[in-house]
């Protein structure tokens, strides 16, 4: 401690010099040292030298965080009493009668209180400080996997020694080519290939042929994967206009051959960059969880031993293959043999499949071989959801909307909900109310069955923020809760139906705001992709969730929300 009597003390030479004044008031045989008298001195005659170290305005924020803090406990603990879901009303006094259980949730309420605290801290820090600083993501190099960083004349030009690819053809509505391109993508990653993601192909969608890059943020999925990938755009310009003429050949496993019996022959998403794909059989590979989908496991032991795979592109040459199954023609009738191959197929001049890139017609029907996950933690894991699997885990959950896509959802929320920022979008719960050709594929799922999925799901929501720790899974990081319960939480719902049908006013009649594209002209202002994406994402932003059974739209929204929110999931059960 200094000797100069202007020297600025700190707090704790001023407290310990209190603290040594104390206790010599105490202990009077103790000499003061001259030290402490000087400070002493200090302290009676300037009382600036205090007021520079406890100073109003200092006061005055400790009282507001105290008095903030004292606040946020006892509205913690009226919430988490009120929580209970045994509590009954509190009948009037005079009744002789109690709260039931009151007592159980007392004791409950330091763990609540304990997790409300800490989730509103959170929160708290999110809204100052979560947006203080975006995330540069630098994504791949694409010299360092290509041997050009522009589309070329060919594909077989941009290929690099040393370097092996996979590509597949889009199949399906979007949320079919998103799956497809998230399997193809964890077989890149399986056998140390790097990913040519097809072209999106506008399937029950008024646009044209895009990148996937035009809704999701590729940057950001090679850094949080890493799995190389890139858009096959990038590698080979496409043909709006198919104005030139295909000028090259790919061999292409036919996944979809080997599972529904014929090959995927709508090649828009190769057709686009002028290429032609020749369908190769696979031979007889094991499957996968469910019995139907080839196993990845299996594919990958198919490419990783050449010398079988050669020796098998020889035999289809040689027999013929694949034949009609209806009969059976002699191997020593080679023209008999011919006219009987599968529709095409043309095994004996078609392109074969190379070593340096693997294509397949369709990833969608790859599956994976799963175990029960052992337990050995001692909070329990939250169920699977459906869709849920090993290419999903470790790949789809990094295929996150771009910058773009999320803020055209934050656009659409503020005005769904009249709010004027992002911050002040209420909690709300997302139901997927599919309808469109459900009505011949499953029939079409009563309203009924999804309000007793939101019950569901709002129940076993409402148990996660009265015990936000008593879990574990994959989504703990990001839920967050937001001082209310569960069935005040806003119902959002997206849906194929026209919104001026009978089905949407019994929706509407619920409370449940329902998205409205023509309402909003999503499509006229921002292109025909929009309203399907807008509806994904906004899925994609529920506390929890409900979707519809055998949806795949459903299923990555779900999967969304499990993994990048925390939330529950419940599927609405014809």
């Amino acid at each position: 401690m200094s000797d100069d009597p202007a020297h600025d003390y700190t707090e704790k030479e001023l407290d310990d010099a209190m603290a040594y004044l104390d206790s010599t008031r105490r202990r009077s045989s103790i000499v003061v040292p001259s030290w402490a008298k000087r400070l002493t001195a200090n302290l009676s005659s300037s009382y600036r030298l205090v007021d520079r170290k406890v100073n109003k305005s200092f006061l005055a924020r400790r009282a507001l965080l105290f008095g903030a803090l004292a606040l946020i406990l006892f509205l913690t603990i009226i919430t988490s009493l009120a929580a209970d879901d045994n509590v009954q009303p509190v009948q009037p006094v005079g009744e002789a009668t109690v709260e039931k259980g009151i007592l159980d949730t007392v004791v409950k309420a330091p763990s609540r209180l304990k997790g409300a605290v800490k989730e509103w801290g959170n929160l708290a820090w999110d809204k100052a400080y979560g947006a203080e600083k975006e995330v540069v993501y630098q994504g791949l190099d694409q010299l360092h996997v290509m041997n050009f960083d522009t589309p070329q004349e060919t594909v077989k030009m941009q290929l690099k020694d040393g370097v092996r690819y996979v590509t597949s053809m889009a199949y399906g509505g979007h949320a079919n080519q998103f799956i497809s391109i998230q399997k193809m993508l964890y077989f890149a990653k399986l056998t140390n290939r790097v990913g040519i993601i097809p072209t999106l192909t506008p399937v029950h969608i008024d646009g044209l042929p895009t990148d996937i890059s035009s809704f999701y943020d590729l940057d950001r999925f090679y850094d949080e994967s890493g799995i190389p990938a890139l858009a096959f755009s990038s590698v080979k310009a496409m043909d709006y206009a198919g104005e030139k003429p295909q000028n090259e050949h790919l061999g292409c496993w036919s996944i979809q051959e080997a599972t529904v019996g014929f090959p995927n022959r709508e090649a828009w998403s190769f057709d686009l960059h002028d290429v032609w794909i020749d369908h190769w059989a696979l031979p007889p590979l094991l499957r996968g969880l469910g019995g139907f989908d080839i196993a990845f496991d299996a594919l990958r032991m198919f490419d990783f031993d050449i010398d079988a795979k050669n020796r098998w592109i020889n035999k289809v040459r040689d027999e013929l293959l694949p034949q009609q199954p209806e009969q059976t023609v002699s191997m020593d009738d080679p023209e008999a043999r011919l006219k009987n191959v599968k529709d095409g197929f043309w095994p004996k001049i078609a392109q074969a499949p190379e070593d340096q890139i693997m294509c397949f017609d369709n990833t969608l029907f790859l599956g994976p071989v799963m175990f029960h996950e052992a337990f050995t933690g001692e909070l329990p894991t939250e169920p699977g959801v459906p869709g849920e699997g090993t290419s999903w885990m470790e790949v789809g959950r990094y295929l996150r909307f771009n910058k773009r896509v999320e803020t055209l959802a934050d656009e659409y929320l503020m005005r769904l909900f009249d709010v004027a920022t992002p911050a002040r979008i209420p909690p709300f719960i997302t139901i997927h109310l599919r309808r469109g050709d459900f009505k011949e594929f499953t029939g079409f799922t009563p309203l009924e069955k999804y309000q007793e999925a939101l019950a569901r799901v709002q129940a076993a929501l409402q148990r996660r923020l009265e015990d936000p720790y008593g879990w574990q899974g994959p989504g703990r990081a990001h839920f967050r809760s937001h001082g209310i319960r569960a069935d005040q939480y806003a119902i959002v719902a997206t849906s194929d139906e026209a919104k001026d049908s009978d089905f949407v006013k019994e929706v509407k009649a619920l409370g449940w705001k329902v998205l409205n594209h023509e309402e909003q002209e999503t499509k006229e202002k921002l292109g025909g992709w929009f309203p399907t994406m807008l509806d994904a994402a906004i899925l994609a932003r529920g506390e929890s969730f409900v979707g519809t059974d055998r949806s795949t739209f459903s299923h990555l929204a779900g999967l969304r929300v499990k993994y990048w929110r925390g939330g529950l999931v419940e599927t609405a059960w014809r």
